[in-house]
């Protein structure tokens, strides 16, 4: 029997080599690389699946190190903690191997993923090392396009051997741990300690942090866990179930994904989007979605809003009209309540204090419409009894919009922390790489974002405001340490000054409330009205000044005989 199962063996080894030398001798100059997959059951017996890894033409796409500069401001937004996931931090400025608390369950997690693909039985152990070998050739035929992904020399000075078992780990470790966070799999060795979750979190959020996203299709399509795909699923379902697995993890805190749609489904996710890595991948879920939900929002306005425009714009000029006269009679000088020229030239919005005083009402933007009940179907990822229903028209933590009316700011909740803070900082520096995409403003989504939580956060009052406002939920440090965060978050990244994004267009509403005169007239009169008695002695004042002038214009039209 020992006899018979080698010569099946070497028949299946023979047979894997003789499909891949003929597809390779017969491919053109920009090669298809296909990878045999076996599905192997307890009787040894495999049936072959090839899954199309791509061509291996030049990509302009390339991962750059963030510059010196940019991560002097805050190193630990930008370098890893608990694990490091591909070559920018396997080694420390010395050239020592930079061994973290997580290396040690990388190969542990590559066998527990071999385990959740082949099928259980006396040939386990001989089928996970076939499979392991056909992990190996698929990764070995990629290594150009891998080798050109990364812009800095690490990965182009790794040995071949080197740099294919630094995937392998790094990519099994991945896709390991996101099949048990999506199908709440204890991870013991994990949870030892209650920091390491989070900071594994942080870490696979670090643009640094990366592999790329092909590099996990090509596990994937071998390593796919047989409880979440059969063997006879198509590349295109493994692509959307790993983009989704990818989604559920990383969008947590950021995004209340609904349980009942896959975030893809949800997210509106095109099908033919091709993704560098998993910072991509978020960066281009709340792109997409917020463009969505701008697209599909009621843009009719409501008659009541313009009625209720009308009548605040006059009570503006009437109780203005007393400012307009001393200012006339005392030949007094337009005080400027945002420093800047008013030629209209300026960059800067008015803070949430500011902008309170101007008139328009910073209000928070909430996702969640109801709960509704439900039962866990079968197989189902993180289905629970009952989730919440989301607004349809919710586009993310970037869904900030300035109602028609023009005097209602609405902003979803940040919720500020550990957590989430340096995913922030990464997707930002993201926009800013060079070559990130062939789109240059179109992709200013996080950064023009950041500059508007710049200009809104200016003083302890307007971290207050929004806090009891509900949209800043800092978990993160005092009220100074939340300016300085959101200040050193626009140091050194430059800011597109077109309004192609939806939140590029809300700056400049903003803008223009922060230079129109209405505006500041009402806010400069704010000033000295902060009393009901002092408003109703403003508005009796402007009606004997409307009555004045009226009486003089009538007695010049009709004097008296």
């Amino acid at each position: 029997m020992d006899q018979e199962a080698a010569q099946q063996q070497q028949l299946l080894h023979e047979e894997v080599e003789e499909e891949e030398e003929m597809i390779m001798s017969s491919s053109s100059s920009q090669p298809e690389v296909r990878v045999s997959m076996y599905r192997l059951n307890s009787s040894g017996r495999g049936k072959s699946l090839s899954f199309l890894a791509g061509g291996d033409g030049q990509q302009e796409y390339q991962l750059w190190r963030i510059p010196e500069q940019v991560r002097a401001i805050n190193r630990d937004a930008y370098e890893p903690k608990f694990v490091c996931i591909g070559p920018y931090h396997r080694r420390r400025p010395d050239g020592a191997a930079n061994i973290l608390p997580g290396e040690k369950l990388k190969k542990y997690y590559l066998d527990k993923l071999l385990e959740a693909v082949v099928e259980p039985g006396d040939q386990k152990e001989r089928n996970k090392k076939i499979l392991l070998q056909s992990c190996r050739r698929g990764l070995e035929s990629i290594l150009d396009r891998v080798r050109r992904f990364y812009g800095e020399g690490d990965v182009k000075d790794m040995k071949t051997s080197e740099l294919v078992t630094m995937l392998l780990e790094d990519g099994c470790f991945i896709i390991n741990h996101l099949y048990n966070y999506a199908n709440n799999y204890n991870e013991e060795y994990l949870y030892n300690t209650r920091w390491a979750p989070m900071q594994l979190r942080i870490d696979l959020g670090l643009l640094e942090n990366q592999i790329p996203f092909f590099v996990l299709m090509e596990l994937f399509k071998i390593l796919a866990p047989r409880d979440v795909l059969p063997a006879s699923a198509v590349d295109d379902v493994k692509k959307r179930t790993l983009q989704d697995m990818v989604l559920w993890y990383m969008l947590k805190g950021w995004y209340p994904l609904p349980s009942h749609q896959n975030p893809t489904e949800h997210m509106a996710i095109p099908k033919e989007a091709e993704i560098h890595h998993m910072m991509h991948l978020v960066h281009l879920a709340h792109r997409v979605k917020l463009d969505a939900a701008v697209k599909n929002r009621k843009s009719a306005i409501d008659q009541k809003i313009v009625c209720w425009v009308s009548l605040r714009q006059l009570f503006a000029c009437v109780t203005s009209l007393p400012l307009q006269l001393m200012r006339a009679l005392f030949c007094c000088q337009w005080r400027h309540i945002i420093s800047g020229d008013s030629d209209g030239s300026q960059e800067n919005i008015a803070s949430a204090k500011l902008l309170k005083d101007l008139g328009v009402e910073v209000k928070p933007w909430l996702p969640i419409k109801h709960r509704q009940g439900g039962k866990k179907k079968k197989g189902a990822m993180l289905e629970e009894e009952g989730s919440d229903v989301v607004n349809q028209n919710y586009g993310g933590v970037l869904d900030v919009w300035l109602l028609s009316d023009k005097i209602t700011l609405q902003m979803p909740p940040l919720s500020l922390e550990q957590a989430t803070a340096p995913l922030l900082q990464n997707l930002v520096a993201y926009e800013q790489q060079a070559g990130a995409s062939n789109e240059t403003s179109k992709e200013d989504y996080f950064t023009t974002y950041a500059f508007l939580l710049y200009n809104l956060v200016s003083t302890t009052e307007d971290v207050e405001l929004l806090q009891e406002r509900g949209i800043l939920r800092n978990n993160y440090g005092s009220h100074d340490t939340i300016i300085e965060y959101f200040k050193n978050l626009c140091r050194w990244n430059q800011r597109s000054n077109s309004e192609d994004t939806p939140i590029g267009k809300v700056l400049a509403d903003l803008r223009i409330c922060t230079q129109d005169r209405a505006y500041r007239d009402l806010a400069e009169l704010k000033q000295y009205v902060n009393t009901p008695v002092k408003l109703f002695l403003v508005i009796i004042s402007a009606m004997i000044t409307i009555s004045t002038i009226w009486q003089t214009i009538y007695s010049l039209i009709y004097p008296k005989n």
